[in-house]
C-alpha cells in the first residue's frame, strides 16, 4: 500500500464519527461532579486475582500485572493510560495464558525517566524486562501508542514473537503522520491532539493544569460510549497522570513521532512473517487498522469490535478478549 493510501485511512480514523452521543460539554461537567465525589476517596485494586508485581532494570523499576499459567501474552497499553486498562479482559485471557501487562516507562507506577520514549528505546526495555523473567518466546498485543512499541519490539526481535496484535494505531511512517495534517474536516472528534503534542512546552503549558478536562476529551473522542470508563478507572488514570513529570512524559510519547517514523520504515525493508491482527474499534479504527499494516507484515488479518470506539477495552472488552482468544487458538 502507498503511503498516500495509508494517509487517506488514517484520516478516515481520525474524523471517524460515533453514533449519537453525549456532547463534549455535557461529559465535561459530569466528569467533574465524579472526581468531586471522589476527590479523598482512595481507590483500591479490583479483587481479580491479578497480582502486581515489579522488577528492577538497568535505569528504571518496571511495574507490572501478571495472572494465569500457559503460554504468555504480554499486553502493551497505550496513553493517557497504564497496564490498569487491562484488567476489564485480563481474567478472561488469563485462562489460557500467562498473562503480563506492565506499565512501560513513564506510565502507571513504572518510573518516570526524562528521555527515551520513542519506540525503539521503549522496545528495548520490554526486551530487558522479558529477559528478566526469563521468557523467550510470547504473543505480543500493543495498543495505540502500545502499538509502536509492540512493532518496534517484533521487528527487532522476530523470533520471539509468535503472533502480533495491533490495536487502534496507526505505525509512524505508515499512516500516523496523517493525523497531523488538518483540512475542513476537523472537529473537536479528531485526532487534533498529535499535531499539539508535537510541541511539548505549549502542551504542557496549557494542558498541565487542565488534566481532568484533558483526560475526559481523550475518553469523549472517537469513542461509542463516552463515559464507558468508570468514575473509579478515570481517577486511577487522572492520579497517574497527575504524578510528577508524568504528564511531560506522556507527551513525549507523541513528541517522538519523527523518530519512530524513520525507524519504523528502516524496520519495514525486512517485513514481519509472523501472523499479525490489526484490530479496530467500530467508531474509531475499524477495518483500517489492518490495511495501516499491510506494508509492514506478510500474514495480516484484522478484526473490528463492535458498540466499541478507541477504547477497546473499556467499551466492549468481553468481544475483545473473544477477539484476541480465537486469533490466539486459530493455527
Amino acid at each position: 500500500m502507498k503511503l498516500l493510501t495509508a494517509l487517506i485511512l488514517v484520516s478516515s480514523l481520525a474524523h471517524a464519527q460515533a453514533p449519537e452521543k453525549k456532547s463534549l460539554a455535557v461529559v465535561l461537567k459530569e466528569r467533574a461532579q465524579q472526581m468531586a465525589q471522589l476527590k479523598h476517596k482512595k481507590i483500591s485494586a479490583p479483587r481479580d486475582g491479578v497480582q502486581e508485581k515489579s522488577v528492577q532494570l538497568s535505569n528504571l523499576k518496571m511495574h507490572y500485572l501478571e495472572a494465569g499459567t500457559g503460554p504468555v501474552l504480554v499486553l502493551l497499553h497505550g496513553w493517557p493510560q497504564h497496564s490498569h486498562m487491562w484488567r476489564r479482559v485480563m481474567g478472561e485471557l488469563s485462562k489460557n495464558y500467562r498473562v503480563i501487562a506492565p506499565d512501560q516507562r513513564g506510565a502507571g507506577k513504572t518510573t518516570i525517566l526524562d528521555t527515551g520514549y520513542d519506540k525503539a528505546t521503549m522496545a528495548q526495555d520490554l526486551k530487558e524486562f522479558l529477559d528478566k523473567l526469563e521468557i523467550q518466546t510470547l504473543h505480543l498485543a500493543g495498543y495505540d501508542l502500545g502499538g509502536g512499541v509492540a512493532y518496534a519490539f517484533a521487528a527487532a526481535n522476530p523470533a520471539m514473537v509468535t503472533k502480533l496484535m495491533i490495536m487502534e494505531f496507526a505505525l509512524a511512517g505508515f499512516g500516523l503522520e496523517g493525523s497531523l495534517q488538518f483540512d475542513k474536516t476537523v472537529n473537536a472528534n479528531s485526532n487534533w491532539h498529535m499535531a499539539m503534542f508535537q510541541v511539548l512546552d505549549i502542551s504542557e503549558h496549557f494542558f498541565g493544569d487542565q488534566k481532568r478536562d484533558m483526560l475526559a476529551w481523550f475518553f469523549w473522542h472517537i469513542s461509542c460510549d463516552p463515559l464507558a470508563v468508570t468514575p473509579e478507572n478515570f481517577k486511577i488514570y487522572l492520579d497517574a497522570i497527575s504524578q510528577p513529570k508524568a504528564f511531560k512524559a506522556g507527551l513525549l510519547y507523541y513528541a517522538t513521532l519523527f523518530q519512530d517514523l524513520e525507524a519504523n520504515r528502516a524496520s519495514a525493508q525486512k517485513k514481519l512473517t509472523m501472523p499479525v491482527l490489526g484490530v479496530g474499534g467500530e467508531c474509531s479504527g475499524g477495518p483500517y487498522i489492518e490495511k495501516l499494516l499491510a506494508p509492514v507484515a506478510t500474514n495480516v488479518k484484522g478484526a473490528v469490535i463492535p458498540k466499541a470506539g478507541h477504547w477497546l477495552a473499556d467499551e466492549n472488552p468481553a468481544e475483545l478478549a473473544k477477539v484476541m482468544l480465537e486469533f490466539l487458538s486459530a493455527r
